[in-house]
């Protein structure tokens, strides 16, 4: 057991992590990853929409960004709880998790964590999405359940360096 643990895929402890910083292209944010996580270059817009995701280099660890720029005429705190919640508590993955109210920073908040099974390995992930008042922010982080326990420093690291920076400009 210990020969399968010398080799297998580890992410470094928070203390012993390097961060880096990244800005979005779109100028809509800014926060601190892993040094050793990998930028997905490919970003397509699509009706006011991206993502930006991020892979380690050092396990099956996950970080996907949704940025959603274009929001129909009159959307609201209330639309954006109900959107979130459903979103999170019918998603069409087939998870099913349980959306709980919270705070991101200054804003209103949808947040869920939960296990799946992928082929013989248990993942855990956590979704967090926020309403800006002109953007909903989505950020999802997952993980092998094996690491979750030397990740959860470090997803909250990226998560409390992230940044909404003013929204300058209206994605087609």
């Amino acid at each position: 057991m210990k020969l399968f643990s010398f080799f297998s895929r580890n992410e470094p402890d928070f203390e012993d992590t390097r961060f880096e910083k990244f800005e979005d292209s779109l100028q809509n944010f800014l926060f601190f990853y892993p040094g050793h996580w990998k930028f997905e270059e490919t970003t397509a817009i699509i009706e006011g929409e991206y993502t930006i995701n991020f892979h380690s280099r050092k396990s099956d660890t996950h970080l996907s960004i949704d940025v959603k720029t274009r929001l129909p005429a009159g959307f609201d705190e209330k639309k954006f709880i109900k959107s979130a919640k459903d979103e999170i508590e019918n998603p069409s993955a087939g998870v099913i998790s349980k959306a709980c109210k919270g705070k991101f920073g200054e804003h209103r908040c949808m947040a869920t964590d939960y296990i799946y099974s992928k082929g013989n390995m248990q993942f855990r992930g956590e979704k967090t999405i926020f309403f800006t008042g002109d953007r909903v922010f989505s950020l999802f982080f997952t993980c092998p359940v094996s690491q979750y326990d030397r990740l959860k420093k470090t997803f909250a690291y990226v998560k409390d360096s992230f940044t909404i920076k003013p929204k300058k400009m209206m994605l087609i």
